[in-house]
């Protein structure tokens, strides 16, 4: 199962989902400082985690923009969205 985990922070949720065996879990968040911390964090990692969790500095809106869709190989089987509306600026 491919995962995405918008909005990721510093990857708890991540992580998480990794070590519950997904195959592959895909974090972004446009906050540099986040996903340098997650990325930190990752690579203390001793059982293999790095090989299935993943963080990209990027935006959701430049993650669709640059998908190709005809590319099932950027589909997700989950696409999860936690804690991320309440840092939302309106």
């Amino acid at each position: 199962m491919r995962v995405l985990d918008v909005g990721c922070g510093a990857g708890i949720l991540a992580e998480g989902l990794g070590r519950l065996g997904m195959g592959s879990v895909t974090g972004i968040d446009p906050t540099p400082k986040c996903i340098e911390l997650a990325e930190a964090h990752l690579a203390l990692d001793k059982d293999g985690l790095p090989d299935r969790v993943g963080y990209q500095n990027v935006t959701i809106e430049h993650l669709i923009e640059e998908a190709d869709l005809n590319d099932h190989s950027q589909l997700y089987d989950l696409v999860c969205c936690s804690e991320v509306i309440e840092h939302v600026h309106g």
